[in-house]
């Protein structure tokens, strides 16, 4: 599985490669985007794409935090099927890192395409407001099947957007399409991408993360825990 990915890409290359309209978070280079913490998405607001700062983590209140999601838990889960129809997202990427099992160690990689260029994720998230309008922004990101790269190191591997599917994606006019939206969520060609070996440093995030939240106050996460079951 996808556990850290990163994004190198200045403010001008972002406006550029996405589209983007407005950014609206402080954003800086980073190599180790982890969960629980706050990671930039792209999000369609009118017709608008913007990038904001989500924390990583959807919080259902049935389960442990939802930094990964499938298609399959889209299907068994009404209340994904509903963020999934109108709350989708891209997180912007330009490398992922995953680790597998080698006898009593594990080898970690990261994995970006072949062209060093920035990439974009599905992903779909929740926006829950308090009695005092203060609002809890939160996200998860698709997985689908690993295609033949990856495979020797998950079952699983991030939903990459082509160009043309970033698009349909984030277009409010699919929003009751959804046998359509999981067609997108195909694994992206194996010829495209690379995989480099990392050190566990590397691979754990290991450096100071001065502008996320870190991990949601226990007070906020049964608050926002509580209005999802309604």
């Amino acid at each position: 599985m996808c556990e850290r990915f990163s994004l190198m890409s200045g403010v001008t290359e972002l406006f550029d490669r996405f589209e983007l309209n407005d950014i609206r978070m402080s954003l800086r280079p980073r190599s180790d985007y982890a969960p629980t913490r706050t990671v930039p998405v792209i999000v369609n607001e009118q017709g608008q794409r913007k990038l904001e700062g989500y924390r990583w983590g959807l919080i259902p209140f049935w389960a442990k935090d939802a930094v990964l999601t499938s298609g399959a838990d889209i299907l068994e889960k009404r209340e994904y099927r509903k963020l999934f129809a109108k709350h989708r997202c891209v997180f912007p990427c330009d490398g992922f890192y995953v680790s597998a099992a080698e006898g009593k160690r594990r080898r970690y990689v990261r994995v970006s395409l072949t062209d060093r260029k920035t990439f974009g994720v599905a992903g779909f998230y929740e926006i829950w407001k308090d009695k005092q309008n203060g609002e809890f922004r939160t996200c998860t990101m698709m997985t689908t099947a690993a295609n033949r790269l990856l495979y020797d190191y998950t079952e699983r591997m991030p939903a990459i957007l082509q160009e043309r599917e970033l698009k349909e994606w984030l277009d409010s006019k699919r929003n009751g399409e959804p046998d359509f939206l999981q067609s997108l969520l195909s694994p992206f060609p194996p010829e495209r991408m690379r995989v480099e070996p990392v050190g566990a440093d590397e691979w754990s995030g290991s450096s100071p993360d001065e502008d996320s939240e870190g991990e949601m106050p226990m007070k906020v996460k049964a608050l926002l825990q509580a209005s999802l079951k309604r």
